[in-house]
């Protein structure tokens, strides 16, 4: 067996049997995703929030006068506030996080939503209620709104406790974006860290037969999380990877275009 094949197969078994994942570590937990929050002069941030619980069971009415918990973090995964929001009758409610949580929402980076589970049990057998819904971004220069859904499962919540749960590997690896750049554009790249750790990470960027270049680098704290910026030029599609220790090292994409955005997982 060549020597490749023998690297190929012990990575396999290094990385294949992991989850990107942990279950919660208490029972009756709440899961939310770690979603980016930009709030300043050129930004908003809207959430939709529905009735997940009512979703589930079919019957909004059986869970009237629930709540969720909405928490901020900055960057660096600190807890800045947190607030219980009312889930409507209705079963759905936009939340503008600048107006729910100013001022302290000005410092803060992402935010995770955690919701209250029914008096009445639920039959979710083993699985935990989670939060992986719409995200809405707005620029202070358009009435566009862009929405993303939630990235991945990162943070359980049971009495007061906040639990990373998001999964690293012992080596390092690659993640490339699947978007290729092109264009005149800017392209903002949100980037979490859902595990308990903190992760080095390096950004590389290339172009076919060109190769790769280093191009920032940086270190999350458990729960933080960076915005990094690439500009891209009429010059031929270019590729971004992320280098890491994270088994899904998937950022969030904005792409800025003169006064017109879009907002995707990348």
């Amino acid at each position: 067996m060549k020597k490749s094949d023998v690297i190929r197969k012990a990575k396999y078994a290094l990385w294949i049997p992991r989850k990107i994942t942990r279950k919660p570590a208490e029972k009756g937990a709440v899961i939310s995703d770690l979603f980016p929050l930009r709030s300043d002069e050129h930004w908003q941030t809207h959430f939709e929030l529905l009735n997940v619980s009512g979703l589930i069971s079919g019957d909004n009415s059986s869970t009237q006068d629930k709540k969720a918990r909405f928490v901020i973090f900055d960057s660096e995964g600190t807890k800045l506030a947190e607030k219980l929001i009312a889930i409507p009758p209705s079963g759905r409610r936009t939340i503008r996080l600048d107006k729910e949580f100013d001022p302290s929402v000005t410092a803060a980076s992402s935010f995770a939503v955690f919701h209250e589970i029914p008096d009445q049990a639920l039959d979710i057998g083993e699985s935990f209620l989670a939060e992986r819904g719409y995200t809405g971004y707005a620029r202070s220069d358009s009435q566009i709104r862009g929405y993303v859904h939630g990235n991945f499962d990162a943070l359980a919540y049971k009495d007061g406790k906040i639990q990373t749960i998001g999964n690293k590997g012992i080596l390092p690896r690659f993640y490339t974006v699947q978007h290729p750049l092109s264009g005149r554009a800017t392209y903002e790249f949100f980037l979490s860290n859902p595990t308990s750790r903190s992760v080095k990470v390096r950004i590389l960027k290339g172009q076919d037969g060109k190769g790769w270049a280093e191009v920032e680098r940086f270190k999350l704290s458990p729960r933080g999380s960076r915005i990094f910026m690439i500009e891209s030029r009429d010059e031929g599609a270019s590729f971004i990877r992320i280098r890491s220790r994270f088994y899904l090292g998937r950022p969030v994409v904005f792409r800025i275009a003169g006064r017109g955005f879009d907002v995707f997982h990348g």
